[in-house]
């Protein structure tokens, strides 16, 4: 018995067209769920000059606790330090003459810490700022590397052993800075120590 059209249409949004839908809505409810777990944790980091005591002090106990360790009772940062930290380093900033705007970025701020040696003054928000800046917002990088690895390490070079695969993978990964390096000096390096001639006087 041949398929009607309205049959055609049904079968089609049933077995594809929903079900590639419900793939993609459940990929982006995923990757948004990483991402506001990760506004939760440093979302205040972005405007923390300007927030109120309150909401600043809860906000400082929250990333607290995501960064202890509980079976070790460890801690990254204490969130009474935190705090006092911040309004310390608002009233430095305010002294200071620095824009508004670069005030609240986070990588200006830890370079000014880091620049003007206040390492020790301000820790804990040295710390946090380096979780913050450290912590991939998504896994395109990773997801290059292991394209990469796949291109270095196919069935041709299947008996590569693991020290030539790290460094052929870190010249792949990381091109922009191989590009810029002079291969001629290296080039002369390794051809004088690898030279077997002698000279005999």
């Amino acid at each position: 018995m041949m398929m009607s059209i309205t049959d055609a249409k049904t079968h089609f949004n049933v077995n594809v067209f929903f079900s590639i839908l419900d793939r993609i809505l459940s990929s982006l409810q995923e990757r948004f769920k990483g991402l506001q777990n990760f506004n939760d944790m440093f979302g205040f980091m972005y405007n923390m000059f300007t927030l109120t005591n309150e909401i600043l002090l809860k906000s400082c106990k929250q990333l607290n606790s995501r960064l202890t360790d509980d079976s070790r009772n460890e801690f990254d940062i204490d969130a009474s330090d935190l705090y006092e930290e911040i309004k310390t380093l608002k009233i430095y900033f305010e002294s200071a003459s620095t824009s508004e705007g670069s005030q609240q970025d986070p990588k200006f701020i830890l370079e000014f810490i880091f620049q003007n040696q206040l390492l020790s003054t301000f820790p804990n928000i040295s710390i946090a700022l380096r979780h913050l800046l450290t912590l991939p917002v998504s896994v395109a990088s990773g997801e290059r590397s292991f394209s990469k690895l796949k291109i270095i390490k196919n069935y041709l070079r299947s008996t590569m052993l693991q020290d030539r695969l790290n460094d052929l993978s870190i010249i792949a990964i990381e091109n922009d800075i191989m590009d810029s390096l002079n291969l001629e000096e290296f080039i002369r390096d390794f051809s004088a120590k690898k030279a077997r001639k002698t000279i005999f006087v």
